[in-house]
């Protein structure tokens, strides 16, 4: 195998994590100014309100006229004045920090540019040299063509658990939407509505719980069939709350009634029971999420570590 090959690949490579490093340093710096900004401009509010308070209290208006008339004027403006000072001392305290923050974004920029993007040609020699390996060497070949095989799968299941993910968000989204409409009916009110009138604004409102609790049925069907190909391809999570969940959706999206967006009979037959079933899920998903790409990130640190050290 070519050293120049070797060489320009570790020198890449070390260019490519400088760059790296820099940009996380940049994100960092980035935030911390975004939130400096955010904080001074919060405390140039409350430093506007307290010193508005001050001038009534130290003034003639009606609010120091009451406060001296219950005897608490001195407190007032004790604590007024505190307060003004202690604002006063955060904004600068701002307005010192910034000025800085400015200028380490500034430098890490400038140094960005400078670094330049190496990693698009460390990926090119990479796979220039994976090529060669595989062309020469069976041993080589041969591991390289088991990475592909998990990195395969592993990015299979990425997108079914995007795909649970996605129709989880739907349902949650669509419960909530569902909750509202019956919400809104239950508050709206005609005066004086009687006889015929009442009884076809009841009607009206059964009617449309009704279809609410099947747009809710459907979409919690779509989510169960995505959850439960997740679970059967790829297992539920160690505790197997996922697998339970998964059979709750399987009741719930045949069960689920105009009732349970109203006066539920039991804590299991209510929407907020199903929120809750819904928002688990979603949290279990983008942890198995996580642990997936973890995965998918592992693989091509064993891909990149078998071609550099070959």
């Amino acid at each position: 195998m070519s050293a120049d090959l070797n060489q320009q690949l570790a020198q890449l490579k070390n260019e490519s994590q400088s760059r790296a490093r820099l940009e996380k340093e940049h994100a960092d710096a980035r935030e911390a100014l975004m939130q400096v900004e955010s904080r001074m401009r919060g405390v140039e509010l409350y430093l506007e309100q307290a010193r508005d308070e001050l001038k009534q209290l130290e003034g003639t208006s009606l609010t120091g006229l009451v406060y001296g008339l219950l005897g608490k004027k001195g407190d007032r403006l004790e604590k007024a004045r505190e307060a003004c000072a202690e604002l006063e001392r955060q904004y600068e305290e701002c307005a010192e920090t910034m000025p800085r923050l400015e200028q380490t974004v500034a430098d890490l920029e400038r140094e960005l540019e400078q670094v330049g993007n190496a990693d698009e040609e460390y990926q090119r020699l990479l796979a220039e040299k994976q090529e060669q390996l595989e062309s020469v060497d069976g041993d080589h070949g041969s591991e390289f063509h088991k990475l592909a095989e998990e990195r395969e799968s592993v990015e299979s299941a990425i997108k079914d658990i995007s795909k649970a993910i996605k129709a989880g968000e739907e349902a949650l989204s669509d419960l909530h939407d569902e909750m509202e409409i019956v919400s809104t009916l239950g508050r709206c009110q005609v005066v004086d509505a009687r006889g015929a009138l009442r009884s076809l604004m009841n009607t009206s409102r059964h009617k449309t719980a009704g279809d609410c609790a099947g747009r809710v049925r459907q979409s919690l069907g779509r989510f169960h069939r995505k959850l439960n190909d997740v679970i059967s391809k790829y297992g539920p999570d160690a505790e197997g709350n996922l697998k339970q969940i998964d059979d709750t959706l399987d009741r719930v999206s045949n069960e689920f009634a105009a009732s349970w967006l109203k006066d539920a009979y039991t804590e299991e037959q209510s929407a907020e029971y199903v929120e809750r079933q819904l928002q688990t899920a979603n949290m279990l998903l983008e942890q198995k999420m996580t642990a997936t790409r973890q995965q998918a990130d592992s693989i091509e640190e064993r891909r990149k570590a078998l071609i550099e050290n070959a």
